[in-house]
């Protein structure tokens, strides 16, 4: 649980909560580049388990002891722990934060775990991923049937990869709004695919079963 508590006091910041899929709570975050690596560490299938303001480093600068919070810790799937800290990127040379970074980077270097800044730089990168990952995240929560689910793999299985509009036309839903959500839901889950990363999901985005799926349809 987090070690800081997270407040406006001056208005300056951009605080807000998003309900975690992973963790089964709200994660506070202060700032637009936090509330996007949020969702990207959600869908991250790499990324068993995160929390913010994971720990408090204490460290030593002029004979001045001070205290730094990172913004996030998150466990890998291998076990590689690491913390993030999410700095917009005219903030990143600040001395101050030159310190708070060398004592983290220290810090973790002694328990073999890594450091990780970000930036809006490195968040305007994943663009294409951030939008259709918020996209998905609508959709997480949604059941789809058993039936539904058995004839988009039924579909798929014969037709190979299908427009998405294409798709849920074919699987006969009630409506095809009810076969696009079961598809969305489906592909936030990676019980399908799709590229995430270099268009916007639409209508002519191509579904296709996952490899594993393919393997033992």
């Amino acid at each position: 649980m987090p070690v800081r508590n997270i407040n406006n006091r001056y208005g300056k910041n951009v605080v807000g909560q998003v309900p975690s899929l992973k963790l089964d709570r709200m994660i506070t975050y202060e700032s637009r580049i936090e509330r996007d690596w949020i969702y990207l560490m959600e869908h991250d299938p790499d990324v068993v388990f995160y929390e913010e303001q994971p720990l408090t480093i204490e460290y030593k600068h002029l004979g001045k002891q001070y205290k730094y919070t990172p913004d996030f810790k998150a466990v890998k799937a291998n076990g590689q722990q690491v913390l993030v800290e999410c700095k917009a990127s005219v903030y990143v040379e600040k001395e101050r934060n030159q310190r708070r970074m060398v004592a983290a980077r220290r810090w973790c270097a002694t328990r073999h775990w890594t450091y990780q800044v970000i930036t809006e730089i490195d968040v305007k990168n994943l663009e294409h991923r951030l939008k259709n990952v918020k996209l998905l995240y609508r959709y997480a929560r949604n059941p789809v049937s058993v039936d539904l689910r058995a004839r988009i793999y039924d579909v798929l299985s014969w037709a190979g990869c299908l427009p998405l509009s294409e798709l849920a036309a074919q699987i006969r839903a009630n409506n095809l709004d009810v076969g696009r959500g079961a598809i969305l839901t489906m592909l936030w889950h990676r019980e399908l695919q799709t590229d995430i990363d270099t268009a916007a999901i639409s209508n002519k985005s191509y579904i296709c079963l996952p490899k594993a799926k393919e393997v033992t349809k």
